[in-house]
Protein backbone atom coordinates (compact mmCIF):
# COMPACT_ATOMS: atom_id res chain seq x y z
CA UNK A 1 0.00 0.00 0.00
CA UNK A 2 1.55 3.51 -1.27
CA UNK A 3 0.33 6.56 0.99
CA UNK A 4 1.11 10.09 0.43
CA UNK A 5 -1.38 13.07 1.89
CA UNK A 6 -0.89 16.77 2.51
CA UNK A 7 -2.59 19.27 4.90
CA UNK A 8 -3.26 22.78 6.15
CA UNK A 9 -5.36 24.73 8.77
CA UNK A 10 -5.34 27.99 8.72
CA UNK A 11 -7.75 31.11 10.21
CA UNK A 12 -8.91 32.14 7.64
CA UNK A 13 -9.59 36.04 6.48
CA UNK A 14 -12.33 36.88 9.07
CA UNK A 15 -12.03 34.54 12.41
CA UNK A 16 -9.81 35.96 15.46
CA UNK A 17 -8.57 32.47 16.53
CA UNK A 18 -8.34 28.72 14.32
CA UNK A 19 -10.12 26.84 15.93
CA UNK A 20 -9.80 23.51 13.81
CA UNK A 21 -7.96 20.58 13.88
CA UNK A 22 -5.83 18.31 12.08
CA UNK A 23 -3.95 15.06 12.39
CA UNK A 24 -2.25 12.71 10.06
CA UNK A 25 -0.33 9.39 10.83
CA UNK A 26 1.11 6.82 8.55
CA UNK A 27 2.51 3.92 9.16
CA UNK A 28 3.06 0.52 7.61
CA UNK A 29 -0.07 -1.61 9.01
CA UNK A 30 -2.56 1.46 9.86
CA UNK A 31 -3.00 5.34 8.71
CA UNK A 32 -5.18 7.46 10.39
CA UNK A 33 -6.36 10.99 9.55
CA UNK A 34 -8.60 13.59 10.84
CA UNK A 35 -9.74 17.16 10.94
CA UNK A 36 -11.77 18.64 13.72
CA UNK A 37 -14.12 22.33 13.81
CA UNK A 38 -14.31 23.66 16.89
CA UNK A 39 -17.59 25.32 16.67
CA UNK A 40 -17.55 28.61 16.67
CA UNK A 41 -20.71 29.97 18.19
CA UNK A 42 -19.67 28.21 21.59
CA UNK A 43 -17.03 29.00 24.24
CA UNK A 44 -14.12 27.57 23.47
CA UNK A 45 -14.28 25.40 20.42
CA UNK A 46 -10.47 25.30 20.01
CA UNK A 47 -10.64 23.02 23.29
CA UNK A 48 -13.12 20.86 22.08
CA UNK A 49 -11.44 20.18 18.33
CA UNK A 50 -8.12 20.05 20.10
CA UNK A 51 -9.31 17.20 22.72
CA UNK A 52 -11.07 15.39 20.31
CA UNK A 53 -7.52 15.25 17.95
CA UNK A 54 -5.77 14.32 20.47
CA UNK A 55 -8.50 10.89 21.33
CA UNK A 56 -7.69 9.79 17.29
CA UNK A 57 -4.65 10.44 18.02
CA UNK A 58 -3.93 7.82 21.14
CA UNK A 59 -6.34 5.69 18.89
CA UNK A 60 -3.62 5.65 15.93
CA UNK A 61 -1.11 4.51 18.89
CA UNK A 62 -3.56 1.99 19.81
CA UNK A 63 -3.95 0.38 16.60
CA UNK A 64 -0.31 0.68 16.30
CA UNK A 65 0.32 -1.75 18.50
CA UNK A 66 -1.74 -4.61 18.11
CA UNK A 67 -3.17 -6.48 14.96
CA UNK A 68 -6.73 -5.43 14.44
CA UNK A 69 -9.66 -5.63 11.90
CA UNK A 70 -11.00 -2.66 10.28
CA UNK A 71 -14.45 -3.08 12.03
CA UNK A 72 -12.59 -3.78 15.17
CA UNK A 73 -11.26 -0.66 14.60
CA UNK A 74 -13.76 1.08 13.91
CA UNK A 75 -14.98 -0.16 16.81
CA UNK A 76 -12.21 1.27 18.75
CA UNK A 77 -12.91 4.70 17.01
CA UNK A 78 -16.52 4.75 17.76
CA UNK A 79 -15.49 3.89 21.36
CA UNK A 80 -12.51 6.74 21.85
CA UNK A 81 -15.43 9.45 20.45
CA UNK A 82 -17.74 8.17 22.54
CA UNK A 83 -15.25 8.68 25.75
CA UNK A 84 -14.02 12.32 24.19
CA UNK A 85 -18.02 13.05 23.87
CA UNK A 86 -18.09 12.68 27.94
CA UNK A 87 -15.18 14.45 28.44
CA UNK A 88 -15.81 17.85 26.85
CA UNK A 89 -19.30 17.49 28.40
CA UNK A 90 -17.67 17.10 32.00
CA UNK A 91 -15.28 20.28 31.01
CA UNK A 92 -18.17 22.32 30.35
CA UNK A 93 -20.79 21.65 33.00
CA UNK A 94 -17.59 22.23 35.55
CA UNK A 95 -16.78 25.67 33.41
CA UNK A 96 -20.56 26.38 32.57
CA UNK A 97 -19.84 27.01 29.14
CA UNK A 98 -21.22 24.74 25.74
CA UNK A 99 -18.10 23.18 24.14
CA UNK A 100 -17.90 21.00 20.82
CA UNK A 101 -16.77 20.44 17.93
CA UNK A 102 -16.99 18.41 14.38
CA UNK A 103 -15.22 15.11 13.77
CA UNK A 104 -14.20 13.64 10.54
CA UNK A 105 -11.91 10.63 10.81
CA UNK A 106 -10.51 8.22 7.67
CA UNK A 107 -8.72 4.75 9.03
CA UNK A 108 -6.72 2.70 6.48
CA UNK A 109 -5.89 -0.59 6.98
CA UNK A 110 -4.83 -3.16 5.03
CA UNK A 111 -7.16 -3.03 1.55
CA UNK A 112 -9.66 -1.59 3.39
CA UNK A 113 -10.90 2.08 4.80
CA UNK A 114 -13.45 3.48 7.52
CA UNK A 115 -15.13 6.82 7.57
CA UNK A 116 -16.15 8.17 10.70
CA UNK A 117 -17.69 12.03 11.37
CA UNK A 118 -19.52 13.62 13.35
CA UNK A 119 -20.90 16.82 12.61
CA UNK A 120 -20.61 18.68 9.10
CA UNK A 121 -17.31 18.39 8.11
CA UNK A 122 -17.11 16.18 5.26
CA UNK A 123 -15.44 13.29 4.12
CA UNK A 124 -15.02 12.91 -0.03
CA UNK A 125 -13.97 9.93 -1.81
CA UNK A 126 -12.67 9.70 -5.50
CA UNK A 127 -11.27 7.00 -7.75
CA UNK A 128 -10.38 6.95 -11.67
CA UNK A 129 -14.16 6.38 -12.60
CA UNK A 130 -16.16 8.42 -9.92
CA UNK A 131 -16.53 10.87 -6.93
CA UNK A 132 -19.09 9.84 -3.64
CA UNK A 133 -19.43 12.44 -0.25
CA UNK A 134 -19.01 9.08 2.66
CA UNK A 135 -19.87 11.00 5.18
CA UNK A 136 -23.16 12.13 6.93
CA UNK A 137 -23.80 15.86 7.46
CA UNK A 138 -25.79 16.46 11.07
CA UNK A 139 -27.27 19.42 10.32
CA UNK A 140 -30.65 20.84 10.91
CA UNK A 141 -31.16 21.26 7.07
CA UNK A 142 -30.31 17.88 6.15
CA UNK A 143 -32.73 15.98 8.87
CA UNK A 144 -34.85 18.14 7.60
CA UNK A 145 -34.58 16.80 4.24
CA UNK A 146 -34.36 13.21 5.42
CA UNK A 147 -37.39 13.36 7.76
CA UNK A 148 -39.32 14.83 4.37
CA UNK A 149 -37.64 13.36 1.75
CA UNK A 150 -41.04 13.71 -0.90
CA UNK A 151 -41.87 17.31 0.31
CA UNK A 152 -41.14 20.20 -1.08
CA UNK A 153 -38.70 22.00 1.87
CA UNK A 154 -38.31 25.91 2.36
CA UNK A 155 -34.36 26.96 2.93
CA UNK A 156 -34.02 28.74 6.30
CA UNK A 157 -30.48 29.86 5.96
CA UNK A 158 -30.14 30.94 9.73
CA UNK A 159 -31.47 27.53 10.87
CA UNK A 160 -30.58 25.08 8.26
CA UNK A 161 -26.32 25.10 9.23
CA UNK A 162 -26.72 24.33 12.96
CA UNK A 163 -25.53 21.51 14.07
CA UNK A 164 -27.60 18.54 15.80
CA UNK A 165 -24.50 16.34 16.51
CA UNK A 166 -21.10 17.69 17.53
CA UNK A 167 -18.73 15.79 19.69
CA UNK A 168 -19.14 17.54 23.58
CA UNK A 169 -22.09 19.47 22.56
CA UNK A 170 -24.97 16.75 23.08
CA UNK A 171 -25.01 14.15 25.40
CA UNK A 172 -26.05 11.31 23.14
CA UNK A 173 -24.49 11.08 19.74
CA UNK A 174 -24.52 8.87 16.93
CA UNK A 175 -21.18 8.84 14.90
CA UNK A 176 -22.00 8.08 11.18
CA UNK A 177 -19.72 5.02 9.73
CA UNK A 178 -18.76 3.98 6.04
CA UNK A 179 -16.25 1.26 5.02
CA UNK A 180 -15.12 0.69 1.68
CA UNK A 181 -12.12 -1.74 0.33
CA UNK A 182 -9.06 0.24 -1.75
CA UNK A 183 -8.68 -1.40 -5.63
CA UNK A 184 -5.97 0.52 -7.79
CA UNK A 185 -5.73 4.37 -6.87
CA UNK A 186 -8.09 6.15 -5.58
CA UNK A 187 -7.99 10.30 -3.20
CA UNK A 188 -9.49 10.78 -0.20
CA UNK A 189 -10.69 14.86 1.02
CA UNK A 190 -11.61 15.47 4.77
CA UNK A 191 -12.16 19.21 5.35
CA UNK A 192 -13.64 21.83 7.55
CA UNK A 193 -16.71 23.33 5.98
CA UNK A 194 -14.82 26.90 6.17
CA UNK A 195 -13.57 24.63 2.99
CA UNK A 196 -16.09 23.15 1.39
CA UNK A 197 -19.05 25.84 1.72
CA UNK A 198 -16.87 28.04 -0.24
CA UNK A 199 -16.20 26.19 -3.10
CA UNK A 200 -18.31 24.80 -5.95
CA UNK A 201 -18.93 21.09 -5.30
CA UNK A 202 -17.85 20.23 -9.36
CA UNK A 203 -14.75 22.10 -8.10
CA UNK A 204 -13.82 19.72 -5.69
CA UNK A 205 -14.89 16.24 -7.13
CA UNK A 206 -13.28 17.44 -10.78
CA UNK A 207 -9.38 17.99 -8.69
CA UNK A 208 -10.40 14.86 -6.08
CA UNK A 209 -10.66 12.70 -9.38
CA UNK A 210 -7.33 14.08 -10.73
CA UNK A 211 -5.55 13.41 -7.41
CA UNK A 212 -7.07 9.81 -7.97
CA UNK A 213 -5.15 9.90 -10.95
CA UNK A 214 -1.72 10.97 -9.98
CA UNK A 215 -2.22 14.88 -9.19
CA UNK A 216 0.04 15.81 -6.24
CA UNK A 217 -1.64 16.17 -3.02
CA UNK A 218 -0.23 19.44 -2.27
CA UNK A 219 -1.40 20.98 -5.72
CA UNK A 220 -4.46 19.37 -5.10
CA UNK A 221 -5.01 21.84 -1.85
CA UNK A 222 -3.03 24.79 -2.76
CA UNK A 223 -5.63 25.19 -5.96
CA UNK A 224 -8.48 24.66 -3.16
CA UNK A 225 -7.04 27.04 -0.80
CA UNK A 226 -6.70 29.84 -3.15
CA UNK A 227 -9.92 29.47 -4.49
CA UNK A 228 -11.45 29.39 -0.82
CA UNK A 229 -9.62 33.02 -0.34
CA UNK A 230 -10.67 34.30 -3.24
CA UNK A 231 -13.81 33.83 -2.32
CA UNK A 232 -13.54 35.85 1.09
CA UNK A 233 -12.33 32.76 3.69
CA UNK A 234 -15.27 33.80 5.77
CA UNK A 235 -14.10 31.05 8.27
CA UNK A 236 -11.22 28.73 9.61
CA UNK A 237 -9.82 26.55 6.30
CA UNK A 238 -8.60 23.13 7.32
CA UNK A 239 -7.91 20.36 4.65
CA UNK A 240 -6.26 16.51 4.63
CA UNK A 241 -5.90 15.12 1.40
CA UNK A 242 -4.64 11.25 0.68
CA UNK A 243 -3.45 9.36 -2.00
CA UNK A 244 -3.68 5.53 -2.03
CA UNK A 245 -2.33 2.71 -4.13
CA UNK A 246 -3.10 -0.46 -3.61
CA UNK A 247 -0.42 -1.51 -5.63
CA UNK A 248 -0.59 -5.32 -4.56
CA UNK A 249 -4.38 -5.94 -4.80
CA UNK A 250 -4.17 -4.07 -8.49
CA UNK A 251 -0.84 -6.21 -9.32
CA UNK A 252 -2.81 -8.95 -8.71
CA UNK A 253 -5.93 -7.95 -10.59
CA UNK A 254 -4.09 -7.26 -13.77
CA UNK A 255 -2.34 -10.52 -13.56
CA UNK A 256 -5.17 -12.37 -13.04
CA UNK A 257 -7.30 -10.42 -16.12
CA UNK A 258 -4.51 -11.31 -18.67
CA UNK A 259 -4.01 -14.69 -17.34
CA UNK A 260 -7.87 -14.84 -18.81
CA UNK A 261 -7.06 -13.18 -21.55
CA UNK A 262 -4.69 -15.81 -22.29
CA UNK A 263 -7.10 -18.83 -21.30
CA UNK A 264 -9.75 -17.21 -23.95
CA UNK A 265 -7.06 -17.41 -26.58
CA UNK A 266 -5.94 -20.98 -25.86
CA UNK A 267 -9.39 -21.94 -25.87
CA UNK A 268 -10.22 -20.41 -28.91
CA UNK A 269 -7.31 -22.12 -30.48
CA UNK A 270 -7.86 -25.48 -29.84
CA UNK A 271 -11.42 -25.01 -30.58
CA UNK A 272 -10.42 -23.55 -33.86
CA UNK A 273 -8.32 -26.57 -34.36
CA UNK A 274 -10.56 -28.64 -33.49
CA UNK A 275 -13.04 -27.26 -36.44
CA UNK A 276 -10.73 -27.09 -38.92
CA UNK A 277 -9.62 -30.95 -38.65
CA UNK A 278 -13.47 -31.82 -38.68
CA UNK A 279 -13.56 -29.55 -41.61
CA UNK A 280 -10.65 -31.54 -43.39
CA UNK A 281 -12.05 -34.55 -42.61
CA UNK A 282 -14.86 -33.87 -44.62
Amino acid sequence: MEISYDLFSEIGSCRKINQDMVTAHVSDNVSVFAVADGMGGHSEGEYASSQAVKAIDDLWLELCENQYSIQAAVDLAVSAIYKINREIQQYSREKNIICGSTLSVLIIMNDSYAAINIGDSPIFYADRSGFIHISNEHSLGQMKLKSSPSEKITPDPKRDGRLVQAVGAVERIYPYVRTGQLVGTQAFLICSDGVSKLLAPHTISDDLKRVAKGKATKDFLDSLKEEVYCNGATDNLSAVAVYVKDSLNYGKKIKAFYAIIALCIIVMLVFGGIMLKLLLNT
